[in-house]
């Protein structure tokens, strides 16, 4: 079985980081967080 694993450098907040999707249902911290959740909420959208 293959793990990926992402640095924790990658990630920022709630909902900003690669490969990483956030905490559904909760607020973002800051509006730089809102941003990321607006992105991985029109991805999926897209998807």
């Amino acid at each position: 079985m293959v793990v990926f694993a992402v640095p924790p450098f990658l990630r920022y907040g709630k909902y900003c980081g690669i490969m990483y999707t956030g905490c559904a249902g909760e607020r973002p911290c800051d509006s730089l967080d809102a941003c990321c959740q607006k992105h991985d909420a029109c991805v999926e959208a897209k998807n």
